[in-house]
Order: structure tokens, then sequence, then C-alpha cells
């Protein structure tokens, strides 16, 4: 199996040290980023839109507010209230392709927050929801909304659902 190495965090001495052990074929030894120059500058990387992330059950979520919901989803399964909870369902909105140039063209995927089912109202059924957790309309970019409505349109018997959360 492939690993995606990142350099970008190394500072110069060790990534060197890292190319020269890549080109050569050799294992590269995990990287301590606690003892990279730049660690200080990774750690201050904010989210884009100030979310922090935090871990829940072992599972890491990209702001406390999906964390929070994902919690309340537990206690709804538990409950019986909904079946199946799913944590980051991936939907292929377009699978890779090569044009007739031969170049190569990478899958189109969205990833929602959560995925469950729950008992249809007036006897209608199991009906599958899908939701995303938002902190409002400025979270909401252009590729997020486009690859939203293109996994509507690709799955219309599942229901779609954004949490606002402010």
């Amino acid at each position: 199996m492939m690993a995606t190495i990142y350099l970008d965090g190394l500072d110069a001495d060790r990534r060197a040290e890292v190319e020269a052990q890549l080109e050569a074929g050799g294992d590269v030894p995990p990287v301590d980023m606690r003892k990279s120059a730049d660690h200080k500058a990774l750690e201050k990387r904010q989210n884009k839109y100030n979310a922090q992330s935090v871990v829940f059950g072992g599972i890491r979520f990209a702001s406390k507010a999906e964390g929070a919901r994902y919690q309340q989803l537990l206690i709804l399964e538990k409950s019986g209230d909904i079946t199946d909870l799913t944590v980051f369902p991936r939907f292929v909105l377009q699978k890779s392709f090569e044009d007739v140039w031969g170049e190569h063209h990478r899958k189109i995927a969205y990833t929602a927050d959560f995925k469950y089912v729950v008992e249809g109202k007036g006897g209608i059924g199991e009906q599958v929801v899908v939701e995303d957790v938002k902190g409002g309309k400025s979270t909401q970019g252009s590729d997020f909304r486009i690859r939203w409505k293109w996994a509507i349109k690709q799955n219309p018997t599942i229901k779609f659902e954004i949490v606002e959360v402010n």
C-alpha cells in the first residue's frame, strides 16, 4: 500500500533528508512534527470558518457542532428512533474516466456528515436521511452547493438535509 507523504510542514534539513530517502527507494521513518522547526506554524493554522475539530468515540469531526450532532444521533439510535447510523457516507457523483485525448480525470465525490434510516410517517416505510452540519450560509461554499445538488439529483429517494448551527 502506497502512502501519501506531505513534506510541507518539515524544516529544510528534514525535508531534504526525507526526499533523499525517497529517491533512494528506502523506507522513510515516521516524522515527529514536534521536532520540526515549522510545527508551531502548523499548530496555529485555523479552520477556514474558525471551527475547532473534536474527537468523539474515536472519530474526528471538523467542528464541535458536528460532534454534538453525532451525540444526538447516537441517543436517537439507542432509543430506536433511527437505525443504521453511518458517519461520513460517501457518494460518488462521477466515476473517474479517461477522455479521448488520453487524459485521466479523477472521480468526483460528495462526503456528507451523517446518514441514517427513520421509519416513514403514515406507513410510508423507511426513509434514508443524509445530513450535513453547517454553521450558517457562509459555510455553504459554491463547491459544497454544487456537490450537494448533484447528490440530490442522483439519489432522488434519499432525503438530504442541512442542519444549520449558529
